[in-house]
């Protein structure tokens, strides 16, 4: 299983830009998925991160 990365604190949501929790999995404002998943190899993170290329395998990130 691949190791998770984790946000805590509170972030704006990539769409929308509603201050969102750290525990929130999607926006309260728009509905917004909060975490990304690696296709490859099932890493995840916060969009907080702003990765281009998954942290753990190097493929390339494509949000859907």
């Amino acid at each position: 299983m691949a190791e998770r990365i984790q946000v805590k604190g509170a972030f704006r949501c990539p769409r929308c830009g509603q201050v969102t929790s750290g525990a929130m999995k999607s926006c309260p404002e728009c509905g917004q998925k909060l975490t990304l998943e690696c296709s490859e190899c099932g890493q995840t993170w916060r969009h907080v991160h702003g990765y281009k290329f998954c942290p753990n395998c190097g493929k390339r990130v494509s949000e859907k």
